[in-house]
């Protein structure tokens, strides 16, 4: 018998398809898995960056809060807007605390909160400083106070203007971190279905080529048999 067509050498290539197969279906898996897993490893990160930049505007919101009822209290002298100015300083530093967690792997991001730090401790300093100094003047003597001088207005602005160059550098980094997270992402989502595709078709086209070499063997064994018994037949 033909060594080419023995059952030994079909069993052989249906052995050795099923190894290609299984070794591509894995290929084709363990790729799948990486690229979902990084997509979900990306979406928490965008969302993460997103957070962070939410984070830092909320801290500045709550600034802006603070000072607003600061000259609340200033022109009306309602305490209603001091109670709100002393929570700001909570609610500042409680944002400020959660900008820090969650930037703690980011050494820069870390950098500029420090620098925020002393900033929104000079703001908040130099609000106390003008509260503490009008708690017991009449409105009038406030009104005139801060238009002989206007330095310690002009204090808080400048710090807050120092404060918000800040803020944008923290939310600049973020958005540098989100184009290279959404490339990254793309990235993935581009090229993996294209490799789990390549994937599929190879095994298809090896499985059909070993289905027309299986075939043939099979075929070209068959004649060989009934060429052996015609031959056994002519001899008889």
């Amino acid at each position: 018998m033909d060594r080419q067509t023995s059952p030994s050498s079909i069993t052989r290539q249906l052995q050795t398809v099923f190894a290609i197969s299984i070794i591509i279906l894995l290929i084709s898996s363990i790729a799948s898995f990486m690229s979902n897993k990084k997509l979900i490893d990306s979406s928490y990160l965008v969302n993460h960056t997103n957070e962070v930049v939410v984070e830092s505007e909320k801290m500045m919101a709550s600034i802006r809060d603070a000072v607003a009822n600061q000259r609340g209290y200033i022109i009306t002298n309602n305490k209603i807007f001091l109670q709100d100015y002393n929570d700001g300083y909570e609610q500042t530093i409680s944002n400020y605390e959660k900008l820090r967690s969650l930037t703690i792997d980011n050494p820069k991001q870390q950098r500029n909160l420090d620098d925020a730090k002393v900033l929104i401790d000079r703001r908040y300093a130099q609000m106390q400083t003008v509260v503490s100094k009008v708690e017991n003047l009449s409105l009038a003597q406030r009104a005139a106070l801060f238009q002989e001088d206007d330095r310690l207005m002009m204090t808080g602005k400048i710090v807050m203007d120092e404060l918000r160059t800040v803020t944008d550098r923290i939310k600049a980094e973020e958005a540098t971190l989100l184009k290279a997270r959404l490339d990254e992402q793309e990235l993935y989502t581009t090229y993996t279905p294209i490799l789990i595709l390549i994937a599929a078709a190879l095994s298809i086209a090896i499985s059909v080529a070993a289905y027309v070499r299986i075939k043939n063997d099979l075929d070209q064994r068959m004649r060989k048999q009934k060429e052996d018994e015609q031959k056994y037949i002519d001899t008889e």
